[in-house]
């Protein structure tokens, strides 16, 4: 019987992971939350192109600030700002359209439920972020379908094949990516580059497959057209058994073939895309989309994109790591060579870009997952090659150790344990086993340039009110919410001079809370004032915080808005209480800092 299951799982570990991906989406996520939906961050501006194009006909994006207050938090203003940058003063969507092609069935067939249900058909109602969600899922489906091919065709054993489909979604950020974070590029990527790969294994296998080369050259503008840089991998060709004779006989055999032609032609077009796009919204052809924002190759961050605290790829996915020890296991040194020459320039590109740290959406180094069948066909040349029964054993036991480290760090990241960036050696380490939300935002002292804070105990008699003496961290008084007084004390600072719009200016906050019977749901607010008007709001719910009636410490910190001056506007904090019982707050700080530019690159 035990066999007979473990065949079972073998056989169909992608169908399980497929189960299991949809389960985790529908239990684990809620996008009637505004800060929870599946179509946000840089995936707004990939998916945009849909609502845009089939609902709205406006590639200015304009109806988006119309819509966004109806589904997210406040943020940018105007919200287009999310994923627009200016080009000879007109706005142009900065991201790539191949994420909006992969996913305009998910996107039809959910506007045709939304008419006929009666949802909002909006395009970013429940109902379509549900369909990119469940999009994300497929297409990691298909890409881990593809790595079973390629696989397959190396003859590796099903034990070993079941291992490493099962190691790479469970003990890699693949899981965090495809589950939280569906509307970015890199899962469509893993998709697309996996799938290439096999064609092209295919292709140079035997070059008169002649679908191999089809289907390959589609592949290839789909990647360009979701991220170019990707059309990288090329430089694996030798691992896929490409020569210099294969490729010149490849030339040979469909230089004149008339469905070579019919399919470079599709394949353009698809390319076209791209152009055709940019004309529509400035009237040009080819431009930079990327304003403002660029590689710095004279200044990598190579060492801290494997291994900081911060965003470490090897750190916080230690199944790559021990991946890398198949390199001694492939047979030809030509290839094992190939294979680490481009991981290690692929590492160098990533970490010169800009944002080395690709933001607070990044649990670990998310560029890398485009490229996962790489780790995957290393830890099965690993596997395949592990002969000694002990050691088979401890490898065995060291996989399943890494899968569950990372579905903890996976929910940690998920849940604010893990904090978002300026991750330390202490915080990892202190946090490590945690599964209780906690509010932190960690900036490493040493790369303080300017600080002061202002702080609020509550105690002197000319204090904002409500305050009350029944509960208090410490002193005499505490501030505090409930439903007969919804808004806390709270005051409205002017900014120090050494502030800037320069994403190094950082504000943070922190406060202790306690909520002592029925837990109230409350949220700290850092709103920026503009001649007594917000431009910027931002709300911090706090409930998900107090896991007793103790004092627990919250901290919440953001960078300053680009669109906030320090010299005419100011920050206004205070506390808004939503629902339930009362909730009490002390000891309120508020930092202002500057960080140096050096520890994070910024244009």
């Amino acid at each position: 019987m035990k066999t007979t299951l473990w065949k079972i799982f073998q056989m169909y570990v992608t169908r399980f992971i497929l189960l299991l991906a949809v389960i985790l989406l529908f239990t684990t996520r809620d996008c009637k939350i505004g800060w929870d939906k599946m179509i946000t961050a840089d995936g707004l501006g990939y998916y945009s192109y849909l609502p845009a194009t089939f609902i709205y006909h406006d590639l200015s994006f304009s109806f988006f600030n119309e819509l966004h207050p109806k589904y997210y938090p406040p943020g940018y203003n105007p919200p287009t700002r999310n994923f627009l940058n200016e080009f000879n003063g007109i706005k142009v969507d900065k991201y790539f359209p191949g994420v909006a092609v992969l996913c305009l069935p998910f996107f039809l067939i959910a506007h045709f439920l939304a008419h006929l249900f009666g949802y909002s058909a909006d395009g970013y109602s429940s109902i379509y972020q549900y369909a990119i969600g469940l999009a994300a899922i497929f297409y990691c489906w298909l890409g881990l379908l593809f790595l079973r091919k390629i696989l397959l065709r190396f003859n590796f054993s099903a034990t070993t094949i079941f291992m490493v489909i099962a190691s790479l979604f469970l003990g890699t950020n693949l899981l965090y990516q495809t589950i939280y974070y569906s509307s970015a590029s890199h899962v469509f990527l893993f998709f697309l580059i996996t799938a290439a790969a096999y064609y092209l294994i295919l292709l140079f296998d035997d070059v008169r497959n002649k679908s191999a080369l089809i289907k390959a050259m589609v592949l290839l503008a789909l990647i360009i057209i979701t991220r170019p840089q990707d059309i990288l991998f090329l430089l694996l060709l030798p691992l896929f058994g490409a020569t210099l004779p294969k490729i010149k006989i490849l030339f040979q055999l469909y230089i004149k073939e008339k469905q070579f032609w019919l399919t470079l032609f599709i394949s353009v077009t698809i390319v076209s895309i791209v152009p055709v796009l940019w004309y529509l919204q400035t009237g040009k052809l080819y431009l930079n989309p990327y304003t403002g924002e660029h590689y710095y190759f004279n200044h990598p961050h190579f060492f801290d994109a494997l291994f900081s605290f911060r965003k470490g790829w090897l750190l916080y996915t230690p199944m790559v790591g021990l991946s890398l020890f198949g390199l001694f296991k492939i047979p030809e040194r030509r290839k094992a060579l190939n294979v680490f020459l481009f991981l290690v320039l692929v590492v160098f590109i990533n970490s010169c870009w800009w944002s080395w740290t690709y933001g607070p959406t990044s649990y670990s180094q998310r560029p890398m997952i485009d490229y996962y069948f790489i780790p995957a066909f290393l830890l099965a040349f690993l596997f395949e090659n592990i002969k000694n029964k002990m050691l088979i054993y401890l490898t065995r036991t060291i996989v399943v150790l890494l899968c569950l480290i990372s579905m903890l760090q996976t929910y940690q990241f998920r849940n604010g344990i893990m904090p978002a960036d300026y991750n330390s050696a202490e915080n990892y380490f202190s946090n490590f086993f945690k599964t209780k939300a906690i509010a932190i935002s960690p900036i490493p002292k040493g790369i303080i340039v300017n600080y002061s804070k202002q702080d609020f105990n509550f105690d002197g008699t000319d204090s904002p009110k409500p305050i009350n003496d029944a509960e208090h961290y410490s002193g005499t008084h505490a501030t505090f919410t409930n439903p007969e007084n919804q808004y806390s004390a709270g005051a409205q600072l002017p900014f120090p001079a050494y502030m800037k719009n320069d994403n190094v200016s950082r504000i943070r906050a922190s406060a202790m809370i306690k909520s002592p019977s029925d837990k109230g749901k409350c949220t700290l607010v850092l709103d920026f004032i503009h001649q007594g008007k917000s431009v910027s709001y931002n709300g911090f719910e706090l409930n998900n915080y107090i896991h007793s009636t103790d004092w627990t410490k919250v901290q919440f910190g953001l960078t300053m808005p680009d669109n906030v001056s320090a010299a005419t506007d100011s920050l206004k904090f205070y506390f808004w209480h939503d629902k339930g019982g009362t909730t009490y707050m002390d000891d309120v700080s508020i930092e202002f800092i500057t960080t140096d530019p050096a520890y994070e690159l910024h244009p």
